[in-house]
């Protein structure tokens, strides 16, 4: 599924290219560098999503930030689990990005080893307006995810993210990371 989703930033126009994939081949996408204890062929039929920003900005002017808010729910476990997801090398260092750089690419091959779970993510493209503080303003996004039923894994579309998504994401986010400033309106 390759979706593109428009954006303003700074003045020009960019664009977010999305694919939402089944996951045929764990291998391909690195599963094996995990050093998780789980068989390859339980990891298959999960998503596998990837993300571009196509946009005309040039280094300081393209410096950006990907951040995610995880929901999901296991059958039969008493409360949706809300995370804000980073990146593994970045926990506990108070830096809120999946991914960061210019134009950065988004990746995620998220498995859940529950038989019956619905898993849903708000993906959001953010900037800092100055480039160089802790003010997060978000540009894009979109919503994605996966549900099991009795072992198999359905994925769900990927749609734009609204404003009310952010602003859901954003009550997680700034709890999680009160260091930081989260606007909430989107950047232009």
């Amino acid at each position: 599924m390759g979706l593109e989703f428009p954006f303003r930033l700074r003045g020009d126009d960019g664009v977010i290219r999305v694919s939402v994939t089944r996951n045929e081949e764990p291998a391909r996408w690195g599963w094996r560098l995990l050093g998780i204890d789980v068989p390859l062929e339980h990891i298959v039929g999960f998503p596998v999503v990837e993300a571009t920003v196509d946009h005309p900005g040039e280094g300081y002017a393209a410096v950006m930030g990907w951040v995610q808010v995880v929901r999901y729910e296991v059958t039969g476990e008493p409360e949706t689990v809300v995370l804000a997801d980073v990146a593994p090398q970045l926990q506990g260092l108070g830096m809120p990005y999946v991914a960061f750089g210019v134009r950065p690419n988004y990746f995620d091959s998220p498995a859940i080893s529950a038989p019956d779970a619905d898993w849903r993510a708000a993906t959001f493209l953010t900037v800092s307006p100055d480039v160089l503080s802790r003010v997060i303003e978000p540009v894009c996004g979109f919503c994605w995810g996966y549900r099991r039923k009795e072992g198999v894994t359905d994925l769900v579309e990927a749609r734009r993210a609204e404003e009310t998504d952010w602003l859901e994401a954003r009550e997680e986010l700034v709890t999680r990371y009160p260091d930081w400033e989260w606007r909430s309106g989107w950047a232009s």
